[in-house]
């Protein structure tokens, strides 16, 4: 295996968790001790020259393994943290998450407290970020009736729309 890995997955929350879950698998394949060398691009993109790049495909089941893995192990504050940030526009989203989740499940669930690091401080910028705009549209965002539905519309900057159906 290569210096850098790059996975490429689909834009959307179950296919970053399958490439979180991949990234772990490759992890656990390397043979020298791990330096963020694994990073997750969410969509269409440039290829790059001197970077291993894999396609992944999501599966469902390693999205359910990766969410529970998360939600038994560190904790369902530490899970919604990581949704909201998954949820932000940034595109280095998913390798921050890997970053986070790599440290996480050495360290423990009080990996919000190491703010020192670099992976953690920009999830736990992003999560809040994601949170502002939420709570905003909260106590902004209006519905009409159309016929037996009630619809709203809105054109927030982050995918609002997994937050919003609580």
């Amino acid at each position: 295996m290569g210096e850098e890995l790059i996975l490429r997955c689909e834009d959307s929350l179950e296919g970053i968790f399958t490439a979180i879950y991949d990234a772990f698998v490759y992890k656990n394949k390397m043979v020298h001790p791990y330096r963020d060398s694994i990073s997750i691009v969410p969509g269409e993109g440039s290829m790059s020259l001197f970077a291993q790049e894999i396609m992944v495909v999501t599966d469902e089941q390693k999205v359910e393994r990766t969410v529970y893995s998360i939600q038994t192990r560190l904790g369902f504050s530490v899970y919604d943290t990581l949704l909201r940030t998954l949820c932000h526009f940034d595109e280095n989203r998913a390798t921050m998450v890997l970053g986070y989740l790599v440290r996480a499940f050495s360290r423990g669930c009080d990996i919000s407290d190491h703010l020192a690091d670099p992976y953690v401080m920009r999830v736990m910028e992003l999560s809040r970020k994601v949170e502002n705009e939420r709570q905003k549209f909260y106590g902004f965002l209006r519905f009409r009736e159309a016929g037996n539905v009630l619809v709203a519309r809105m054109e927030p900057k982050c995918n609002l729309a997994p937050l919003m159906m609580e």
